[in-house]
C-alpha cells in the first residue's frame, strides 16, 4: 500500500497541488509501474535529491498525452526521514497491503519503498521514456534491482473502456466533479483525500493484480441463464448489476433515457427485483460518504472512496 503526494512548495489550489490520477482516473492507454526498493546504505539526502528531479503530473495537467505518478510506502517515507505522525492511525498503510494479505503474496512486491507510474497514449514513446528512467535507476547505487509491471487499457469495438468480462469500466467513479465540470473540492477533501500537512493533499494507492477466468465466468452465466430461463446477456447483467454497454438495472429515469452514465438508484428496488442484492455494482455503488456520514454514525470510522483503474497486465502472477 502506498500514498501519493505532490511535493509543491506553495499551495495555490487543489488542482495544482495534488497529482493526476487521484481526483479522476487517467484515460491513457498504456502504463508502466516501476517498483523501487532502497538499498540499506542509501543516504536519505541523495534519495530526496533523486525524487526532486522527477516531475509528477498535477491534476490540472491531466489532459496531456503522458503523465507520471510518484508513490511512497510507509517504509519508504520513513527511510527518507519524513515526519510520519500523520499516519499513526492508518494501521493498514503502516503494515502495507502485502504484509496484511497473509500467504498469497506477490513474491516480488513484499518490500517496496516507492513506485513510479508512467502513463502514455503512445506505447513506444512510453517505453522510451521508461527505459531512460530505468537506466538512471539501474546505474544508481541508491536502489536494488527494480520490478516492472506493464499494463494496457482494454477497449470494446466502440472504443469505450471495458474490463476483462466485457463490461464498461470507469463509469461509476466518485462524483468529484459536478455536471458543469466544476471540482467539488470540499467533497473530495472529506471523502478520499488525505491532508498530510495543512493545505497539502494526497491519497492512498493500492496495486492489486488478479487472475480472472473469463471462460469460467461465461460458463457460469450460461448455466444461470438456463436455470432461470432468461437470455445470457440478462443473466450476466444480473451478476454485475448493469449490462455490458454500461446501462444499470435499477434507475429512476424512464427506460428510453437510460445510458451508461445513468446513476444506479435502488431506492424503489427494496426487494432486489430489478437488481439483485448480490450484484457487483449494488455492493460497491454508490460509493458515497453520505451513506456513512459522521452526523448519522458518529462512531463509524471514516471511509475512503476509491478511484479505480482496470487494465491488462502482461506478466504472469508470481505467487508464494
Amino acid at each position: 500500500m502506498f500514498i501519493c503526494f505532490s511535493f509543491l512548495i506553495t499551495f495555490i489550489m487543489l488542482l495544482t497541488d495534488i497529482q493526476a490520477n487521484i481526483l479522476r482516473p487517467l484515460k491513457l492507454q498504456s502504463q508502466r509501474i516501476l517498483f523501487l526498493r532502497f538499498e540499506p546504505q542509501a543516504d536519505k539526502r541523495q534519495l530526496r535529491s533523486f525524487f526532486a528531479t522527477l516531475s509528477p503530473t498535477k491534476a490540472a495537467e491531466q489532459a496531456a498525452n503522458s503523465a507520471m505518478n510518484i508513490m511512497l510506502s510507509y517504509a519508504g517515507m520513513t527511510k527518507l526521514g519524513l515526519n510520519m505522525t500523520a499516519f499513526d492511525e492508518y494501521v493498514g498503510f503502516k503494515m502495507s497491503m502485502a504484509n496484511s494479505m497473509g500467504q498469497r503474496l506477490l513474491t516480488a512486491y513484499t518490500h517496496i519503498d516507492a513506485a513510479i507510474i508512467l502513463h502514455g497514449a503512445d506505447e513506444l514513446r512510453l517505453l522510451h521514456q521508461s527505459q531512460l528512467l530505468e537506466q538512471r535507476i539501474a546505474t544508481s547505487t541508491l536502489f536494488a534491482p527494480i520490478q516492472i509491471e506493464c499494463g494496457q487499457q482494454i477497449y470494446n469495438e466502440e472504443g469505450a473502456s471495458i474490463e476483462h468480462f466485457g463490461f464498461r469500466d470507469g463509469i461509476s467513479e466518485p462524483r468529484v466533479y459536478d455536471e458543469a465540470g466544476n471540482l467539488r473540492a470540499d467533497y473530495a477533501k472529506q471523502s478520499f483525500l488525505f491532508e498530510e500537512q495543512t493545505g497539502h493533499y494526497g491519497s492512498f494507492f493500492v496495486f492489486q493484480k488478479y487472475e480472472q477466468d473469463v471462460e469460467k465466468f461465461q460458463q457460469l452465466v450460461c448455466q444461470m441463464a438456463q436455470a432461470l430461463a432468461i437470455d445470457e446477456e440478462c443473466a450476466a447483467a444480473q451478476v454485475i448489476g448493469r449490462y455490458r454497454d454500461g446501462k444499470p438495472l435499477a434507475y429512476k429515469k424512464t427506460p428510453q433515457l437510460v445510458t451508461a452514465n445513468t446513476e444506479p438508484d435502488y431506492s424503489e428496488d427494496t426487494f432486489g427485483h430489478a437488481c439483485p442484492f448480490h450484484a457487483h455494482i449494488r455492493k460497491m455503488n454508490p460509493r458515497d460518504s453520505r451513506i456513512y456520514s459522521v452526523d448519522s454514525y458518529p462512531d463509524f470510522p471514516r471511509k475512503f472512496l476509491i478511484v479505480t483503474f482496470c487494465g491488462e497486465w502482461k506478466k504472469p502472477l508470481k505467487m508464494l
